[in-house]
């Protein structure tokens, strides 16, 4: 595997500015990007390989900074 390919991010939860949370998991062997509103409901979520949901956080990160 290609290390120029994998996302810094691997798992866990990131405060977007907009006061929405950005989390990623691995669930049975799956990677899923969860994306809540700021009262915790799911907005969107993505279930695939590591590239594919590194990639979508990947887009949200362009969209958004991410609180340090």
């Amino acid at each position: 595997m290609n290390m120029s390919t994998i996302s810094v991010m691997r798992t866990g939860h990131y405060r977007l500015e907009d006061g929405s949370l950005l989390r990623v998991d691995i669930e049975c062997g799956r990677w899923v990007g969860s994306l809540y509103t700021r009262d915790m409901r799911v907005k969107t979520r993505v279930v695939g390989s590591d590239v594919e949901v590194h990639a979508w956080v990947g887009r949200l990160q362009q969209r958004n900074k991410l609180a340090a």
